[in-house]
This record gives structure tokens, C-alpha cells and sequence, in this order.
């Protein structure tokens, strides 16, 4: 079986062939580990209004690039 030129990519970018289908859209909620450094956080973020419908919440492990090696919990939402 061939694979597309895309999941390559995918793959080689992030370890996971649909990466791009699976994480957009997607939030990420992180902690910093330097509280110090909160405030330059914050102002870093653009304000700015989202709007989304969620299906499913991930509790996962995160590794290099913010890839997801493994997950602990999956939580569907909705009916």
C-alpha cells in the first residue's frame, strides 16, 4: 500500500500520520514550568474571540513539538 506524500510528511514531522485531521482544530491547556515567566506568557497572547463545537476530550502525555505519544483518557461529549 502506498502512502500519500501528506502522511509522510505528517509522519516525519510530528510521528503521526494524521496528525493534521486529528488536531485541528484543538486547544491546548500546558502549565508553565517557570512561573516567572507567566506574565511575559500573557502578553504574548492576542485577544481575539473563538468559536468552535467540541465532540471529544483527550487527556494525553505530550511530547517533543507538542505530539501526543499516548493518550490516558478519552472523554466523548455530546449525545
Amino acid at each position: 500500500e502506498q502512502v500519500p506524500e501528506a502522511k509522510k510528511e505528517s509522519i516525519r514531522v510530528w510521528g503521526y500520520p494524521d496528525y493534521g485531521d486529528l488536531y485541528n482544530p484543538h486547544i491546548t491547556i500546558t502549565r508553565l514550568k517557570d512561573y516567572a515567566q507567566a506574565q511575559e506568557a500573557v502578553s504574548l497572547i492576542e485577544p481575539r474571540t473563538l468559536s468552535f463545537e467540541v465532540s471529544h476530550i483527550v487527556l494525553a502525555e505530550t511530547g517533543k513539538d507538542g505530539v501526543c505519544p499516548r493518550f490516558f483518557s478519552f472523554f466523548p461529549l455530546g449525545s
